[in-house]
């Protein structure tokens, strides 16, 4: 969220970088990467009396205060602004102003718009930087939805961490996480606060494959029917549910790093196969392990791993044998890019790549992932002929135009919108 303020004005605007105005005569811009801009507006539209409307002031206060009241946030400040105490009591003081005199008039916005820029202009290229991680941390405190089997935390602005989160099951998927897996990739991909995904998990397992009380209580449900057809059906619904919940991975608009510690088992090796990006520890090992169970893996591993691993050999050794895969051979083999020491070394340096991603345009990414996934599975020329298709029209996007831009002059990259 870049410090977005409306204002009362002509339906018909030509104020400076105008990007909204409707039948209610309100208008739209952010000052965030220019300080100045204000005064420019005020210019451009000729009218000395400006005031901010009282729901965008109201707005803007409440995110203030909150960033700087609450002690998680402040985290960020002290780190990211280097804000001190009494700035911070100070910066607050003036927020708690607006609520004061909220239509008085245009100075008491501006007087705490000018303080916050001066604050952060030797430590952060804009303000519009730190408003974007109050955004997702607002998000992450206010709207994310709580799950009983995965844990949701945003490290970085705009960078996501899923971690599975039943380490006394070895993170064994049951039906709850089968169901919370889909729902939270598909959330996170229409989330536009999110821009990649680590998933990880808790304890010294990533995940030890499917959990044998769920086969079971499925047993007790095909018990009810005696028809082989009927049976059947039922099986297959809940096979095509699985499969869903790791193909959520797969259709999930945002990059999703795989970051893998200890043992990765049956579904885990499924539900991994389907990241875009996969690190490992040194003490990661992997496995295809239903043969030893009496069946073939079918949630997705002989369909997407053979695609990842150029050795047909090696995969059908792996698939035939149910012989562990450790994660120096992965390493070798191309099915993970990075083995870390240990798990800490393993999960920084996933968010510190995870972060570079999130400063690239989400429109190029997103575009990225969108081609390569189709290019996978369809020729070379059906590849080439559906990115044109995708790009006659993102080329047209602000993203572009402002990287391209920031290239040629060798300037700061530039802060790109939500997606």
């Amino acid at each position: 969220l870049t410090f977005c303020a409306y204002y009362k004005m002509p339906t018909t605007c030509s104020a400076p970088r105008c990007t909204n105005s409707n039948k209610d005569g309100y208008c739209c811009t952010m000052f965030a990467q220019d300080p100045k801009l204000k005064q420019k507006w005020i210019d451009a539209a000729g009218i000395p009396d400006w005031k901010p409307s009282k729901s965008a002031v109201l707005c803007e206060k409440k995110i203030l205060t909150e960033s700087l009241s609450s002690p998680e946030k402040y985290e960020i400040l002290k780190e990211k602004l280097k804000i001190d105490e009494k700035e911070r009591d100070t910066l607050k003081s003036r927020v708690n102003d607006l609520g004061k005199n909220i239509e008085k008039n245009y100075c008491i916005l501006s007087n705490v718009w000018d303080m916050a820029i001066n604050i952060v202009k030797n430590n952060l290229g804009s303000l519009g930087k730190y408003l974007q991680a109050a955004s997702a941390l607002r998000y992450c405190t206010e709207m994310s939805p709580t799950y009983k089997t995965l844990v949701v935390t945003i490290p970085k602005p705009f960078v996501y961490m899923v971690k599975l989160n039943r380490p006394e099951k070895l993170n064994a998927m049951n039906p709850t996480m089968w169901k919370e897996f889909k729902e939270c990739f598909e959330g996170l991909s229409m989330n536009p606060d999110c821009r990649v995904v680590i998933l990880s998990a808790a304890g010294k397992t990533f995940c030890a494959g499917i959990d044998l009380q769920g086969v079971m209580d499925m047993g007790q449900s095909l018990a009810e029917h005696e028809d082989i057809a009927r049976r059947s059906k039922l099986i297959e619904s809940k096979i095509k549910d699985y499969q869903d919940s790791f193909t959520a991975i797969e259709k999930c608009s945002k990059p999703v790093i795989a970051v893998i510690h200890g043992a990765c088992i049956g579904a885990g090796m499924d539900m991994i196969s389907a990241a875009d990006i996969r690190y490992a520890s040194s003490n990661a090992y992997f496995q295809i392990k239903e043969l030893d169970i009496g069946m073939a893996a079918d949630v997705g591993t002989l369909q997407r791993f053979p695609k990842i691993v150029g050795s047909d050999s090696l995969v059908r050794e792996l698939v035939y044998t149910a012989r562990k895969y450790p994660a120096a051979e992965a390493l070798e083999s191309g099915f993970i890019s990075r083995m870390l020491d240990n798990e800490e070394s393993l999960l920084n340096k996933s968010i510190e790549v995870a972060e570079d991603i999130a400063s690239k345009s989400p429109v190029a990414v997103q575009g990225s992932k969108m081609s390569l996934v189709y290019s996978r599975d369809h020729s070379v020329q059906e590849g080439l002929d559906h990115i044109a298709m995708h790009n006659k029209a993102m080329l047209q996007s602000e993203d572009f135009l402002n990287a391209a831009m920031a290239q040629a002059v060798k300037g700061d990259p530039p802060i790109f919108s939500k997606l």
